[in-house]
């Protein structure tokens, strides 16, 4: 079903892209690394006492990191072919870029800066997520036609 024929009469179920859903997993995602990273900086010591300490370990940190890049990455391709909003993809560059950085910053023992870099790298993820759905949404749709 189209963007228009969702838009004119189509359900919330009918209307539901894979995109959205790699959108909502990633808005999840990404402010679960925000989390991570904002809580293990700010109170560390507080995933070992709810026992999770494993969740304090770089592969932990990698693994948070891949995941949201990946959905990020998939819903930007996604977001480009149904909408090409330089908004949307900006705020996926800027966070995949800052949350690298961020893990390639903590590796250097930069650890205060890397973790802002990452907070504010996941809280870019979420906001292209939150943009990008806002955007596909079938109301976006009858308000501006696709480009190109």
């Amino acid at each position: 079903m189209s963007r228009q024929e969702c838009a004119a009469h189509g359900s919330r179920e009918e209307c539901d892209t894979h995109g959205s859903r790699i959108d909502r997993a990633g808005t999840l995602c990404s402010a679960a690394c925000a989390a991570h990273c904002a809580s293990a900086a700010l109170v560390p010591g507080v995933l070992a006492a709810l026992g999770l300490p494993f969740l304090e370990g770089h592969a932990a940190e990698w693994g948070f990191t891949l995941v949201a890049v990946s959905l990020a990455a998939v819903a930007s391709s996604y977001a480009w072919r149904r909408h090409r909003s330089a908004v949307v993809h900006g705020a996926f560059a800027l966070g995949i870029v800052a949350l690298l950085g961020s893990r390639f910053l903590e590796e250097a023992g930069v650890h205060g800066l890397g973790t802002m870099v990452g907070v504010c790298g996941a809280l870019a993820l979420v906001a292209g997520h939150v943009l990008n759905m806002r955007r596909a949404s079938p109301a976006a749709a009858v308000a501006s036609p696709p480009a190109g």
